[in-house]
């Protein structure tokens, strides 16, 4: 056994081994995937070489000649496809034109290797082949500027613009792929002048296979997705795992993060984070943190979806460290809360609103009215503060259920709100009260239209579920900042205004005046004060 053949058969042995370790490390990683089918397939042309080169007869050095052909055009475009990978530029290979043309070569490569006679010759280190047409000779050179000097350039070119981790790997990996564009560049002149190196080719595949497979395990390439990966965790997550690179661009994603935002996962892999955001600013100060080695903690950011959606999340996020200290990925996990920020705000919603008519509570009405007193004194405004009881709803409730109450009660909310601007604020403070404030008018007489309207409208028959009811309102009316200056005041005095007219029967109004005020004050030995 020649020196060549056994050397042959062992840097097959090593390159099937670092395939297969190197892809143990993350199975999901394509790097890896890539580097372990071209490490499996320069393997079988490396015992192809060694099968040949030991041969005892041409019988079979030709078919093994012929078939090691086939594998190494299958292996050159393996190297070409993980330099893209590697130097991210996978985005060429979803250009179908691209794709298109790269297939038409691998296939006239193929058809060079079925159609073209070879010249083999027995050496002293065992056969040996020449390209005999002066078009496989063509095709060599060819071969040896796409599949060997190019992927070299694309890496030699990413090494000096890598920063940080990639840097080092990166220069590391382009002296694998120096060795392989020499030996392929030397195969191909040689046999312009019909002279061959001995399973050259092979070697120089075998030593990019050892030196890039040794450049991964040593700076830990696969680190990012091997950290992250549990997949039977992941799969079950409910929230949206993303993991960034240092450079903030995105390498994986859960299926979680697919179905929230719309996308499918080859059109986020490789994004900048900037994708994800709604906020390009916030998300780039994020970033900027993280990378300054702090961590995020349930900061509350919205995500944008493909289709232009805003989701809100609480996003945290940390970096992982690779054993030299320098950030190898950056592992963010958002929380979609927008079902909880809908429940906090129907649960606020039914903090100051009535639940049965939508209108603001008395709660509410506090808060807006002394909103009211800050504007009309700005303004130099008045105000007028309606107090609502409406007549008759004991007799609705009593006789036909409180459904039918609750129904009218709805019903007097849409007429009361037709009198009003919008402006004015109406507010349901008791069972059958209400609350009224009028603001922007300079003339008392817009008070008694709207005072009139609202009587009118409530004293038209309302039909409900087959029933014609008939009710009234009796309104008390007290005006800022004439008969007070607080809430409290203005609504007692309205109040007592109120009953006055309910005890005169009824479906009217009455503004509170200094009559009222005597009559309240014999009444209960109490007077009332702004």
């Amino acid at each position: 056994m020649s020196i060549f053949a056994l050397t042959l058969l062992l840097g097959s042995a090593i390159t099937a081994y670092l395939g297969d370790f190197v892809y143990s490390q993350n199975k999901r990683a394509k790097l890896n995937q890539v580097f372990a089918i071209f490490c499996a397939i320069t393997a079988l042309g490396g015992f192809g070489d060694f099968i040949y080169l030991q041969a005892g007869n041409l019988n079979i050095a030709y078919p093994a000649i012929k078939i090691t052909g086939f594998i190494w055009i299958i292996s050159a475009a393996l190297v070409f496809h993980f330099s893209l990978i590697f130097t991210e530029r996978t985005h060429i290979l979803n250009n179908r034109g691209f794709v298109g043309a790269f297939y038409a070569l691998i296939m006239t490569f193929f058809l060079a290797a079925v159609l073209s006679p070879l010249v083999i010759d027995s050496q002293p280190w065992g056969y040996s082949y020449l390209a005999k047409s002066i078009m496989e000779r063509g095709l060599l050179i060819i071969w040896a500027v796409l599949f060997a000097v190019l992927p070299f350039v694309l890496v030699i070119h990413y090494a000096f613009k890598a920063r940080g981790r990639k840097r080092a790997p990166a220069f590391f990996i382009s002296i694998g792929f120096a060795v392989h564009a020499v030996t392929g560049v030397m195969a191909a002149i040689l046999s312009q002048i019909k002279l061959s190196i001995p399973a050259g080719p092979s070697f120089g595949l075998m030593v990019l296979a050892v030196i890039v497979g040794y450049t991964i395990w040593k700076y830990e390439l696969f680190v990012v997705s091997a950290v992250t990966t549990a997949d039977s965790i992941i799969a079950t997550m409910t929230d949206l795992l993303t993991v960034f690179d240092e450079k903030g661009k995105i390498v994986q994603v859960n299926k979680m993060t697919l179905d929230c935002l719309g996308y499918k996962e080859t059109e986020l892999i490789g994004q900048s984070a900037a994708k994800l955001w709604k906020d390009s600013a916030t998300g780039a100060s994020l970033m900027t943190k993280l990378m300054g080695g702090r961590t995020v903690q349930n900061r509350d950011i919205e995500y944008r979806t493909k289709s232009g959606e805003v989701v809100p999340v609480l996003f945290s996020a940390s970096i992982v460290l690779d054993k030299r200290g320098d950030i190898a990925a950056i592992v963010g996990i958002a929380k979609d809360i927008t079902e909880w920020q809908q429940a906090e705000k129907a649960i606020k919603h039914m903090a100051y609103h009535d639940l049965l008519t939508g209108l603001p509570n008395r709660r509410l009405m506090e808060e807006r009215v002394v909103q009211a007193f800050a504007y009309a004194e700005r303004n130099q405004n008045m105000l007028a503060f309606f107090f609502i009881d409406l007549d008759k709803m004991k007799f609705v409730n009593d006789g036909l259920g409180h459904h039918i109450g609750d129904h009218l009660l709805k019903a007097v909310t849409v007429r009361l709100r037709s009198c009003l601007r919008n402006t004015d604020i109406v507010a349901r403070v008791g069972g059958d009260e209400f609350n009224i404030v009028l603001s922007d008018f300079s003339d008392q007489r817009h008070v008694d239209l709207v005072a009139k309207k609202i009587c009118e409208e409530l004293a038209y028959p309302f039909v409900l579920d087959g029933h014609e009811l008939s009710t009234g309102a009796s309104i008390g009316i007290s005006l800022y900042p004439r008969d007070g200056a607080s809430f409290k005041t203005l609504s007692a005095k309205a109040d007592i205004a109120m009953y006055s007219v309910k005890n005169d029967g009824g479906n009217g109004f009455l503004f509170w005046s200094d009559r009222l005020a005597e009559s309240y004050a014999k009444s209960t030995n109490f007077r009332l004060t702004s």
